[in-house]
């Protein structure tokens, strides 16, 4: 289960993703992380000097995401540049930061939530 129009927009966890490396494996893992993250959550997309076929893929892959959002400007951001401008628009309880090059597994999301509940926060 993927958050679509029939799931509730409140999210407690935001996932910010920034360009690293491999911009070609973006598309993809967008649809991996919506398709193995069965919780709800917000995503923002931080591409900074984005090609047109970067933000193309990307926008494609985020169509079916309605709690997405694409940030950035016309110059490329170092990937820790680029986390903190993410980290700006979280307004969620919890964030987590993955790079555009990286897969994540079913549930990691829901997995992490409960060692940070389980933790204290």
């Amino acid at each position: 289960m993927t958050l679509d129009a029939a799931t509730p927009a409140i999210a407690e966890v935001c996932v910010v993703v920034s360009a690293r490396e491999r911009y070609a494996t973006a598309g993809r893992m967008l649809e991996a992380l919506q398709e193995h993250t069965p919780i709800p959550f917000r995503l923002v997309v931080v591409a900074t000097g984005a090609s047109d076929r970067y933000l193309a893929a990307i926008t494609a892959a985020l169509a079916r995401h309605p709690a997405a959002e694409i940030i950035g400007g016309p110059h490329f951001l170092q990937p820790n540049a680029a986390r903190n401008l993410g980290f700006a628009s979280v307004r969620e309880e919890f964030v987590f930061f993955i790079d555009n090059d990286c897969f994540p597994r079913r549930g990691c999301l829901d997995h992490l939530l409960a060692v940070a509940r389980s933790n204290g926060e």
